[in-house]
């Protein structure tokens, strides 16, 4: 296959197949050698930060000297991000060898896309002879594609809230448990304390499975610029990240123990891979400054807690007018957003993102103007986007979010110009 052909194979599979549990795809991983059981994996789930914090893992390694493969879910910009070695994407050459080697084995079984995606990523893994991986999970945990790996060095669970309640649950001790699905037994497992009920959860599955709980100690923690929350101390250890927002600084102590654990097993990690590491992680989308006069702010916010973390950063920006682009899928609450983030708003911007999922603009107005009394509704992004650049003076702050997808439009947009 060409990429072209590559990239339609994987665009005609259905996103799930979760009928077939673990186990149709177990047997896929039987035929093709199974890739995965000669890998050593850090294995990171959650509902928020995940990504941030597997991004940060894999630059330590790297720092560290370590060959490593970041696998990430959703991509940004373009697909090869996903799968990633050495803070490279995929080649497209590779990419190709890879996914024709699985859709040689797949037969007449109907495979979803993460499930394909996820062994590309452990085919071209093994074919790289990594150190290590670092595994963001997709979605939930317990039935996803990525826990069919049986053996892990460390677990990761960040942030626990309430997302994909269609599928993992509508309370935090539903969707804990499926999250705590990773975990296997006699492993560590690294988890911030910042919810009690999940804690419970997290805890009583590593009592099951004989995993160890580590819990970062707050105690420890020093920070020492409360306005991007950048500059801090841990366990001794000094960062000056690149990453906005005092959520980050959470994600960042899950990476920090992970690498502190994973020097039990043999690696060779020092406290300036560490803190190198976490320093230069960059990650799109996520409170990324697009421009800085105006003040312009892109991030990938899509449920209720991402609203949270990203409001944070907005109060603390001590700007008088704050224009907000926000366009949701229908999948999402928009309205949980919303509440959270259009009452800091001088003027919303609503927008359907391109993606046949989007909310209705009149849903979304109808809800906006609850919140803020100045709604401006676009069925196009560029045309949104463009209008609120007008709108925003030098001294504002242009706020973009709701959507991955509408984060990835934005972003090629930006670029491009």
């Amino acid at each position: 296959m060409n990429i072209i052909e590559t990239y339609e194979f994987l665009d005609n599979l259905a996103m799930f197949s979760r009928k077939n549990g673990l186990e149709a795809l177990k047997h896929l991983m039987d035929k093709l050698g199974n890739p995965h059981k000669n890998l050593k994996v850090v294995h990171v789930a959650g509902t928020n930060g995940k990504g941030s914090t597997a991004t940060m893992m894999a630059n330590i390694m790297i720092e560290a000297g370590y060959k490593t493969g970041l696998f990430i879910s959703p991509f940004v910009l373009e697909f090869r991000e996903r799968i990633q070695l050495n803070n490279l994407m995929i080649s497209e050459a590779d990419l190709c060898t890879c996914a024709e080697k699985v859709r040689e084995k797949i037969g007449t079984v109907e495979y979803g896309y993460f499930e394909v995606v996820t062994a590309i990523a452990f085919v071209y893994y093994q074919m790289q002879n990594c150190d290590i991986v670092i595994l963001e999970v997709g979605l939930g945990g317990r039935l996803d594609s990525t826990n069919i790996i049986e053996d892990t060095l460390v677990n990761v669970i960040t942030l626990i809230g309430m997302d994909h309640v269609a599928i993992l649950g509508d309370t935090i001790e539903k969707i804990a448990g499926e999250k705590a699905g990773i975990i296997k037994g006699g492993t560590t497992v690294i988890y911030p304390l910042m919810d009690k009920t999940a804690e419970k959860v997290i805890q009583a599955k590593c009592e099951q499975t004989g995993s160890n709980l580590i819990i970062p100690d707050l105690k420890e923690l020093v920070i020492e610029d409360d306005k991007f929350f950048r500059r801090f101390s841990y366990k001794n250890l000094m960062f000056n990240k690149k990453l906005l927002g005092k959520f980050q600084i959470y994600n960042a102590m899950c990476a920090i123990e992970s690498a502190i654990n994973l020097r039990q097993y043999g690696y060779e990690i020092t406290d300036t891979a560490i803190e190198n590491g976490v320093n230069e992680t960059f990650f799109p989308a996520r409170i990324e400054v697009l421009e800085e006069k105006p003040l312009t702010i892109l991030d990938g916010a899509h449920n209720y807690d991402g609203s949270i973390a990203l409001a944070s950063v907005i109060k603390t920006l001590d700007k008088d007018t704050i224009n907000i682009l926000i366009g949701t899928l229908r999948t999402k609450d928009h309205e949980e957003m919303m509440k959270v983030l259009l009452p800091l708003a001088t003027n919303t911007l609503i927008v359907r993102p391109d993606n046949k999922k989007a909310e209705k603009l009149e849903k979304l107005k109808e809800t906006a103007q609850k919140y803020c009394p100045r709604v401006y509704e676009f069925e196009d992004y560029k045309e949104a986007v463009a209008f609120g650049q007008e709108l925003t003076r030098k001294n504002d702050v242009f706020i973009i979010c709701g959507s991955l997808y509408l984060a990835s439009d934005v972003r090629k947009l930006f670029k491009s110009n």
